[in-house]
């Protein structure tokens, strides 16, 4: 009996120690941040659709663009001070941008290019949107990762007065860790050229996760199979500032450990006796690699 207790008591302790690396270990990999918040509350002098965001994430960057078929202008009215849902900043200056003549085949958007975001996942936008009686009635939610190419994920019904939408990307693994994403909200279906369409209070959100470090390694050798050592091995690219430097074993071993996965990298190997053909090994290191072989001639 007393050799049963002691084997739940410990038990329950390792399963109390893994619980709370687990959850750091959660918690650190993931973060919500706010990438960027737009509240049009500063126009642009002679272009009011070139506004700036009020806020970006630390090393993102944002660039507001309208376009479409038909002949839009874009002016900046009256907006909304949203308060809610939590993710809008309040506009103390209720300023919005809005783009007019809407014919009934035209099709505008304001299009929201984010850079810097390859290190995000799971993004959520939030805004606020309206339309006047002949606007468009129908606005689609698209992305891309090349700003040429748009996918629609869903459409959306402005109204006459601002009601704030909330669009849930977390399953679009496609925009997932790019250097670059593209957002537009894209009118259509308006009644005449009368029509206008506005946005107001626009915010992206994302989680970011931190790259694991992994190790990087394998060996280099003769024709026959045989260890070479000393031979040095560099590594670069990824988010290295610099190059780094290994050297092999006297069984021609070489590692490196602590680097970033998600990147790209290039392996050089330079001997003064032997020559390697070829010389560079391109790497895509999403996990552990120990593999990365070279061969002298």
């Amino acid at each position: 009996m007393r050799n049963r207790n002691r084997f739940i008591k410990t038990t329950c302790k390792a399963l109390g120690i893994f619980s709370f690396v687990l959850a750091v270990f959660l918690s650190n990999a993931h973060a919500q941040t706010v990438l960027v918040n737009y509240d049009f509350a500063t126009a642009v002098a002679g272009a009011p659709c070139a506004a700036t965001p009020l806020a970006t994430a630390s090393g993102v960057t944002s660039v507001l663009r309208t376009g479409g078929t038909g002949a839009g202008t874009c002016i900046t009215p009256n907006g909304t001070a949203a308060t809610a849902p939590p993710a809008f900043v309040a506009n103390a200056d209720s300023q919005s941008i809005s783009l007019t003549s809407f014919a009934a085949a035209s099709t505008n958007y304001f299009e929201f290019e984010l850079n810097g975001v390859d290190t995000y996942q799971n993004f959520m936008l939030f805004f606020q949107l309206q339309r006047s009686g002949t606007g468009p009635t129908n606005a689609d939610i698209q992305y891309s990762t090349d700003g040429s190419t748009f996918t629609t994920f869903q459409t959306v019904n402005p109204q006459t007065s601002f009601s704030a939408f909330n669009i849930d990307l977390s399953a679009v693994s496609a925009i997932e860790n790019q250097p670059t994403v593209y957002f537009r909200i894209s009118g259509r279906d308006g009644g005449n050229a009368a029509g206008t369409f506005r946005v107001d209070n626009f915010q992206a959100q994302a989680f970011g996760v931190t790259a694991a470090a992994v190790t990087v390694g394998g060996r280099v050798t003769t024709a026959s199979g045989s260890g070479l050592s000393g031979v040095i091995v560099s590594l670069n690219g990824g988010s290295l500032s610099e190059p780094i430097f290994a050297r092999t074993s006297p069984f021609g071993y070489y590692m490196f450990e602590g680097i970033p996965a998600g990147q790209t990298y290039v392996l050089t190997v330079s001997s003064k006796r032997y020559t390697f053909n070829p010389p560079n090994r391109v790497l895509e290191v999403q996990d552990s690699v120990g593999n990365a072989d070279f061969v002298s001639q």
